[in-house]
């Protein structure tokens, strides 16, 4: 019955399958013992009642968030649970500062989707003027990779320009951590 729960269903809908479960073992139990221990019959439909107040309950109190998914959607309804959905993304606003007189600056990015992964970058002077923009295919490789090569890409054009002085910004810090270790990129 665990197994169920394992399946592709999102957060809340999770913590209804499994309050089910739980409550529907409960309800077998309370039945069998409320027969053994005071020959009280507890009728199969008052049962269904409370497995399913209970899980209502416990879905709507929960603070998981739902997505959406159709089938999900239907057994949180038939249980009716209020969803949760996720909260939007917070925009968080990042104002980008020119490099010190002389310098080069270059904002790199990476990213994958399923299989296939690319990064770029934008090369600005102190000015703010546009210089240079690059954007590459870096193969089937992680979004580190991915961000690392932009990164390195960004190097080896500053490089052929002889922009010696290149201040590289990049929103990842595992690459930037990977960059100031001398061990892992020299």
């Amino acid at each position: 019955m665990w197994s169920i729960c394992n399946a592709s269903w999102n957060p809340q809908c999770k913590i209804v399958i499994t309050t089910t479960i739980i409550n529907i073992i409960n309800s077998i139990w309370f039945a069998r013992n409320q027969m053994g221990f005071k020959n009280k019959r507890i009728h199969w439909k008052s049962s269904l009642v409370t497995v399913k107040c209970n899980t209502t309950l416990c879905g709507n109190l929960s603070k998981v968030v739902a997505s959406n998914n159709i089938s999900n959607f239907v057994i949180l309804i038939f249980f009716d649970v209020i969803l949760h959905p996720p909260r939007a993304p917070q925009s968080i606003e990042v104002l980008w500062k020119p490099p010190p007189p002389q310098w080069v600056k270059c904002n790199t990015y990476g990213s994958t989707i399923l299989q296939s992964a690319a990064c770029g970058g934008i090369f600005r002077d102190y000015n703010s003027d546009f210089l240079l923009c690059f954007a590459e295919n870096a193969g089937n490789v992680n979004v580190f990779q991915a961000e690392l090569y932009g990164a390195l890409r960004a190097i080896e054009i500053a490089n052929q320009f002889n922009w010696r002085n290149l201040w590289l910004e990049c929103d990842s810090a595992l690459v930037i951590n990977a960059i100031r270790n001398k061990s892992q990129v020299p």
